[in-house]
């Protein structure tokens, strides 16, 4: 009897701690709001911040090469050496071999007071630096745009709910309507019917639906690194963004100026400037190098034995002589990699050419589509006034309802998605001007 009593008492336990630790606080968001949580929270933006600061670090590797090393060493050393040869044989008491012992304390320092390689090296590191930090700006906005695509996903799924919501609520006084009109004796059986069979089919729909949103707002969740459990509260609906236009945008619309904004275009421009660097600095391998070292310190037989100092200064220049037609290799491939990127720069000219111009010509068909898919609904309204006003009078059946209930249905979901359709040229046309945040102005 203590045992079910401690095992209900669990289960009451366990089903009232569920919700408490469970429920998070809920988050009000909205576009500009997800957008600025991307930087903190977007795991590539993140991965993104770490490999440009590798490649900080790896200049710095190679700038490592140009300034002075100094070791330290402490050796102890103990040789033999045989005595052998015709000279040593013919003196009287000669060993037949003999031992050294020997302890050295030194500090060496390097100096490359003049390698052209070394520092065309730690150029080159350099701009990989900046090239990174392009790359790592390209990787934002499209995280940005990534983001921006999914929220309007999401705003499309709240507004075909609302719709099919609105569908239910018009099935709902069909059937009324029809049950009323049956016990008058004006409406016939089928009537009931056919009004119960759209009610049944626009509830499975909205239960499709719901899914969607749910599933939507899941990404939302995933893509800002938010606690899936989070209730999110959306703060404007997909209709807002009927209404922005795009005059903002078209400041930016210029092919010199998306350019100059476009992160990928200067992350290409500056790859062709490091090759070209590169290509000049192969020539260089040819020219000598200047290296300057010091030794110095004490010497003995023993650590513990007296000590001597001893010094060393040393300069050393080298020149190659022959290489194997390495060097002429390299300064070929770097000529080779310089027409190359030269390509890629031109080709991505006229890419962005090519998106600036469509991404102008769909944002204005998008809005025009706006403008006619309102006029289908509002025309689709007066249909289903006109079918209603018959069917209540007893003129007709209600076929025609439920025909004009489905063109009505169709016209607000075609107009949902052409909202959503704007939006997503509206968010094109930004990211071909290099600006995702773009987006948000009026």
């Amino acid at each position: 009897m203590i045992f079910r009593i401690f095992i209900v008492a669990a289960f009451l336990g366990g089903c009232w701690l569920t919700p408490q630790l469970s429920a998070q606080p809920a988050i009000d968001l909205d576009l500009r709001e997800a957008l600025q949580r991307a930087g903190d929270a977007n795991f590539a933006i993140l991965i993104g911040q770490e490999s440009v600061e590798a490649r900080r670090q790896q200049a710095r590797r190679s700038r490592a090469g140009l300034l002075p090393t100094v070791d330290g060493s402490v050796a102890q050393s103990r040789a033999m050496a045989p005595n052998v040869g015709n000279f040593a044989a013919d003196l009287p008491n000669v060993p037949e071999r003999s031992f050294n012992n020997r302890f050295d304390a030194l500090l060496r320092a390097r100096l490359s007071a003049l390698d052209i390689n070394r520092i065309a090296d730690y150029r080159v590191a350099l701009f990989d630096v900046e090239i990174a930090e392009y790359d790592l700006a390209a990787t934002i906005q499209d995280i940005l745009q990534g983001i921006a695509l999914t929220y309007f996903n999401h705003l499309r799924n709240i507004a075909r709910l609302e719709v099919l919501e609105a569908n239910i609520e018009r099935d709902r006084t069909l059937l009324e309507i029809a049950e009323n009109q049956l016990e008058a004796g004006v409406a016939t059986p089928i009537d009931v019917t056919r009004a119960e069979v759209q009610l049944a089919q626009n509830e499975i729909a909205k239960l499709q639906q719901e899914t969607r949103v749910v599933d939507s707002a899941l990404r939302i969740k995933r893509i800002l690194n938010l606690p899936l459990g989070t209730d999110l509260r959306i703060s404007e609906t997909l209709y807002l963004y009927a209404d922005r236009r795009f005059a903002a945008l078209l400041e930016h619309a210029r092919l010199e100026t998306v350019l100059r904004d476009r992160p990928e275009y200067r992350r290409e421009r500056l790859t062709l400037e490091r090759n070209e660097y590169a290509r000049r600095a192969a020539g260089w391998e040819r020219l000598p190098s200047l290296e300057i070292g010091a030794d110095w310190g004490y010497a003995s037989s023993s650590i513990t034995g007296s000590m001597r100092e001893q010094w060393r200064v040393q300069a050393a220049l080298s020149f190659p002589l022959f290489d194997g037609f390495r060097i002429q290799a390299n300064r070929l491939q770097a000529m080779s990699a310089v027409r190359q990127q030269s390509l890629i720069v031109e080709d991505f000219e006229k890419e962005v050419d090519a998106d600036l111009r469509f991404a102008s010509h769909n944002l204005n068909s998008r809005a025009r589509q706006i403008e006619i898919a309102r006029k289908q609904v509002e025309l689709s309204e007066r249909e289903l006034d006109l079918a209603l006003t018959r069917f209540r009078e007893g003129v007709a059946d209600n076929r025609d309802v439920v025909t004009a209930q489905a063109n009505l249905a169709q016209a607000n979901d075609t107009l949902v998605e052409a909202i959503f359709q704007y939006s997503l040229a509206r968010l094109e046309f930004a990211r071909t001007t290099g600006d995702v945040t773009r987006l948000l102005d009026e």
